[in-house]
Formats: C-alpha cells, sequence, structure tokens
C-alpha cells in the first residue's frame, strides 16, 4: 500500500486509496492534491455525476478563496472564476483516467471510471497564479464538496 501512496500520480492515488477501501468499512477515499482531485469509492455510494458537480464546486469554492482570502458566498462560487485556468498537469493526470481504465469524459473537465468495484472521478484544479492565501484551502474544498453532495441528495429526494 505504501508504494501506492506514494505516487501522487492519479493511477496510484487510485490504487491507494482502493486498498484503503479494501481493507476497510470505508464508503470513499477522497484525495485532493494540488493539481487534482480524486475521489474513489464503492459503486452505488454516490452518483459518480454528483460527486463530480461536487468535486468541482468544492474545486470552485478553494480557487475563490485562494483568490480573496475571504469566502464571499455561493454566487462568487457557482460563476466560473474569471482569470482562473484548469490546471494543465491536473488535466493531464484525470486524463489518464481515460486511458488507464476506459473511462470517459463529464462536464467541466471531469473524468470517470470504473476501476473493479470502485467509481473513480478525477477533476483538475483551477489554477490562481497570485493567490492571496494558501492555508485553508483544502478545508475549504472539503466543506464545500460536503455541501454541494447534501443539496443534490436533498434534491434527489424531493
Amino acid at each position: 500500500l505504501r508504494s501506492h501512496i506514494d505516487n501522487l500520480d492519479i493511477k496510484g492515488i487510485v490504487e491507494g486509496a482502493s486498498g484503503v477501501l479494501s481493507l476497510t468499512d470505508l464508503s470513499r477515499v477522497c484525495v485532493h492534491t494540488g493539481e487534482f482531485v480524486v475521489s474513489v469509492f464503492k459503486s452505488g455510494f454516490i452518483d459518480p455525476s454528483d460527486e463530480a458537480q461536487a468535486l468541482e464546486f468544492g474545486v470552485r469554492a478553494a480557487a475563490s478563496y485562494a483568490e480573496t482570502g475571504r469566502h464571499l458566498g455561493r454566487d462568487r462560487i457557482e460563476q466560473f472564476p474569471h482569470g482562473f485556468s484548469l490546471s494543465r498537469g491536473g488535466r493531464v493526470e484525470v486524463l489518464e483516467l481515460l486511458k488507464l481504465y476506459s473511462g470517459c469524459e463529464l462536464a467541466g473537465g471531469s473524468c470517470f471510471a470504473e476501476v473493479e468495484d470502485y467509481c473513480v472521478v478525477g477533476v483538475p484544479v483551477l489554477r490562481c497564479e497570485t493567490p492571496v492565501t494558501t492555508v485553508g484551502l483544502g478545508d475549504t474544498f472539503t466543506a464545500a464538496t460536503f455541501l454541494r453532495e447534501l443539496e443534490l441528495a436533498k434534491n434527489k429526494s424531493s
């Protein structure tokens, strides 16, 4: 397992996360790097397109926070932040899901694949060339992603 975790490419993370899931009662492992986010989860845990939407929302929230150092509200997050671009390195890694696991591309630059009994969604991060802060980006990403997942689940049950 250690050898998979030491490789911060998407293949190593997917293999490491799959290993963690197979050894535990967890339903999902989500890893965010400086270039991309990858979520590996048990089939049926969440709809892959919902997971992609939630991860993309989290990425936008983190980019907005990096740019301003503040949380400026939902309207700011909902807009695709101007002046940002998808991480090139992250985009390359996320596209590896297509090559490695015969995945498919989703809206927003995300990719989805099935690996054994797991679903995998990868999302490149948005690059902020002159961040005001980098402290708290992971917390911002995680909270925003979770919020969006709750909203999507509530909308489906209504």
